[in-house]
């Protein structure tokens, strides 16, 4: 059963015939030693394999080295350093000395009793040959040293649960979990084939998680079933389902996972003891030196070295710089170990933790919220203590430090719901409201709020009400349910009132503004925009004005004031460029970006779209990227650069898809519409618009329904569908003489002018050709004009001939130029060039183009 050999020299281990996976810690190792062997450097090359207890760094270190036995003809030793052995005292590096030198053929009597002596006789012995060791489940650097050998042609294998950094030269090999894939294979070796075979797939899944994808687990559950059919495993499942009780059921005759990890506690210092028993009893799945900081009530330096011991020691696993977490059954087993602790102590680290989650969250949130919070709820002050707190000195910090603690904040704020902390529920669910209304899920974000304000009416806190039910309704209103969300808001409005809460009035107003904004109430709009802006200006409060500008500027700019509406969006961009919000920046050139494009400034629009998507981008803003996206496709197909519009419409679909942001999805899906008519993919364009028309009759949209309807009915002229089209064109009109909208009303007329040119209704046509040309004039849109100038003067071809069309192509193309929209003047051109040729009796030649 021994590896090739004979005698004490060649004592390795039998092999695991169950032996998975490892391939690429395998070929790492194989790697290593051949670069060592061709080197030939002045020392033994040594592997240290490190992994937390279970991982199966030992049958790694013994396959690897029955694959390499024939490379080390003059010995392959194994030794148990008993570094982490139940009930045994680690090996003293000179009784392993003694072991190995009688391995060796060395006579007892003619040992060195000598430490140094005896370590100097052993690597005299080893010089000049080719000799494999592995030293197993080792304690630490100073165990290992001496075991050394120093030839070249020798190779060291150590396993130990600590990383052995002082180790000089070692190569480091760090084992994880085992991949879901490899941890049911191994369960599939272990078992044998029956219990398995007749079993689901997802049941020997679940098995390997409540496993952990730990090796030994896996090897326990694997043994336990044995022999036996399906209902074991779904016997043993049910019962590993049950987290509390999960370690002790793992496991066999001479196994256990409690025995495993309590000698691997046992070898910590008290300190690490404790906050390993102190990381048990957080909520959430990862963790950070500022929490175990705060769970231990120590400064923040002890509490990263501890965390870094409890890293070597391999108890706790780090995810990334400065990231942490417990595997699931170290958890468990933390858990365990916490509860022989006195209950006040574990309740008030608890707290402290919570008052660092809480703290720390309103610190980010007053960097991303687009306004001020009213009252008490920006203070987080519902702890008793005052944590180290991270410096998060501007938005992109602030958006980094909620996006990897927004798994713990969300569990922290379930378990202080479990306990009935409502006071702990309204604080940390407001502390989370902005930055999930910016990257969602929004159906969680609105569940958190709902509960919020729940929690708020228990514990008779009306600012915290009514805070809860303004953030619920900012969800709705980004959601697209306006009714819901204007009612909330209301809501949230009297509350503060009658608190006498005038910055809490002034952001219930400003919300309450873009609703109105949204369903075309135009004057209502503004004049909760002004009634917020004029408390936030003397106040000196800037980021409230900064909102408030924002939302003034759009509802000038949905009533066709372009000239008041850009420099409202260009004082929005100097506050938020002086308050360091990189995401208002970034909404403020998107609203003059669509200034630019009603302007016809089309390149200077991608441009400003272009800046604001990297800023979006860069700072993980998804809502604001997928806007950006959806104005891209517009901007883009208006310049004829199709691929990319279609490339940037697909991608806001998706993104707004995602976010559950219905009333966003149908405006991209609309914007996408368009550009797939000016491609004459005319399918692929009603199906996205009829989409789109669905979502907004759902959300009762009626701008948005306008929109769609008119869209539509383009695609019904060029499909030939005249009757259609005029009927789907009449019902957009409709609505958009209902709201007032100028713009919208324009292109509806032009359109239903290509209809009636189309039916050779030329009287009717040269109406409708009018009526859009004045209305592009009055809300000062060039590059309307110049479209609709290109239908008149085609009209104006068919029915006076080419010399009276010139004149009015010769329009066209002026106004196109003086809108630069490049597909606008390459028309004007080609019907000037027609003309020409007309009137000349030849084809069109390039002597025609003007």
């Amino acid at each position: 059963p021994w590896a090739g050999g004979h005698g004490a020299r060649f004592n390795l281990p039998p092999d695991t015939s169950a032996f998975t996976g490892r391939e690429r810690e395998l070929a790492e190792l194989y790697e290593f030693e051949d670069a060592a062997r061709r080197l030939g450097s002045g020392a033994a090359a040594v592997v240290a394999i490190d992994g937390m207890a279970g991982i199966g760094k030992t049958a790694l270190a013994l396959h690897a080295a029955h694959r390499m036995a024939e490379r080390f003809p003059d010995g392959r030793m194994f030794l148990d350093l008993r570094g982490h052995s139940p009930g045994l005292t680690p090996l003293d590096p000179a009784a392993a000395l003694d072991y190995f030198l009688r391995c060796l053929g060395v006579p007892p009597q003619l040992i060195p009793p000598d430490p140094q002596a005896r370590s100097a006789f052993y690597r005299d012995r080893l010089t000049g040959t080719r000799t494999l060791i592995v030293l197993d489940n080792a304690l630490g650097d100073a165990q290992v040293r001496p075991l050394l050998p120093p030839d070249p042609g020798c190779l060291v294998l150590v396993t130990s649960r600590r990383r052995l950094l002082g180790l000089d030269d070692a190569y480091t090999l760090g084992l994880d979990p085992f991949a879901a894939s490899e941890a049911v294979e191994l369960l599939r070796r272990v078992a044998g084939p029956e219990p398995l075979a007749a079993a689901a797939p997802d049941v020997a899944g679940e098995l390997a998680e409540l496993c952990g994808h730990m090796p030994l687990a896996l090897r326990i559950a694997g043994s336990r079933l044995r022999g036996r059919r399906a209902a074991g495993l779904d016997e043993l499942v049910l019962r590993l389902r049950d987290e509390s009780s999960r370690l002790a059921r793992l496991h066999d005759s001479d196994r256990s996972l409690i025995s495993v990890f309590e000698s691997s506690y046992a070898v910590l210092g008290e300190d690490e003891q404790l906050l390993l028993r102190r990381l048990g009893l957080a909520p959430g799945p990862e963790f950070d030196a500022y929490a175990a900081a705060a769970l231990l009530d120590s400064d923040l330096g002890a509490a990263g070295s501890l965390l870094e011991s409890l890293v070597d020691h391999n108890l706790v696993m780090q995810q990334a710089a400065g990231r942490y977490r417990l595997h699931d059954l170290v958890r468990f087993f933390a858990q365990r170990c916490a509860g022989a602790d006195d209950a006040p102590s574990n309740v008030a680290a608890l707290a402290r933790l919570f008052d660092y989650y809480q703290q720390a969250a309103w610190q980010a949130d007053a960097r991303i919220a687009r306004y001020q919070a009213p009252g008490s709820q920006h203070t987080g002050e519902v702890g008793t203590t005052s944590p180290a707190l991270p410096e998060l000195i501007d938005q992109p910090s602030a958006i980094a430090w909620m996006r990897d603690e927004r798994a713990n904040l969300l569990a922290a704020r379930d378990l202080a719901a479990a306990r009935g902390e409502d006071a702990r529920v309204t604080a940390l669910a407001g502390a989370c409201a902005a930055y999930l209304q910016q990257e969602g899920p929004w159906p969680l974000a609105e569940a958190l709020q709902e509960s919020a304000a729940q929690a708020a009416v228990r514990a008779g806190d009306p600012a915290a009400r009514a805070a809860a039910l303004a953030a619920l309704g900012r969800l709705r209103r980004v959601a697209g349910d306006y009714p819901s969300a204007s009612g909330l808001l209301e809501q949230a409005l009297l509350i503060y009132q009658g608190m006498d809460d005038e910055l809490g009035e002034a952001n219930a107003r400003c919300d309450l503004g873009l609703v109105h904004y949204l369903t075309n109430d135009r004057k209502p709009a503004i004049a909760e925009f002004e009634e917020a802006l004029a408390y936030y200006r003397s106040s000196g409060d800037l980021r409230g004005e900064g909102a408030a500008l924002q939302g003034l500027g759009r509802v000038r700019q949905a009533v066709g004031e372009y000239a008041l509406a850009a420099p409202l969006h260009e004082r929005a961009a100097e506050v938020y460029a002086v308050l360091g919000d990189r995401i208002g920046e970034a909404n403020a050139l998107w609203d003059l970006a669509r200034v630019d494009y009603a302007y016809g400034e089309c390149a200077r629009a991608v441009r400003r779209l272009e800046l604001a998507q990297e800023i979006h981008r860069a700072s993980g803003d998804r809502l604001g990227e997928a806007n950006v996206l959806c104005d891209l496709c517009r901007v883009l197909g208006t310049q004829g650069t199709y691929p990319e519009a279609v490339a940037a419409g697909a991608a806001s679909v998706e993104v707004f898809r995602a976010l559950g942001n219905r009333v966003g999805e149908a405006n991209a899906l609309v914007a996408l519409g368009r550009v797939r008519i000016l491609l004459c993919e005319h399918e692929a364009a009603r199906e996205a618009l009829t989409r789109a028309l669905r979502i907004f009759r759902d959300l009762d949209d009626r701008f948005g329904e306008s929109q769609a309807l008119h869209a539509l009915g383009a695609v019904g002229r060029a499909l030939g569908d005249h009757a259609g089209a005029t009927d789907l064109l009449r019902q957009a009109e409709a609505i958009s003489w209902a709201t007032g909208d100028q713009h919208s009303t324009a292109n509806i007329e032009l359109e239903l002018g290509r209809v009636c040119h189309a039916t050779a209704d030329f009287d009717e046509a040269a109406e409708h050709f009018a009526l859009a040309v004045a209305g592009f004039r009055a809300v000062g849109d060039p590059q309307g004009e110049a479209e609709a100038l290109n239908s008149t003067a085609a009209l104006v071809y068919d029915v006076d001939g080419p010399r009276s069309a010139q004149e009015c192509f010769q329009q066209a193309l002026k106004c196109a130029r003086a809108a630069h929209s490049p597909v606008d003047e390459a028309a004007a051109e080609a019907g000037i060039a027609r003309c020409r040729a007309a009137a000349r009796g030849t084809a069109t030649g390039p002597d025609d183009l003007p």
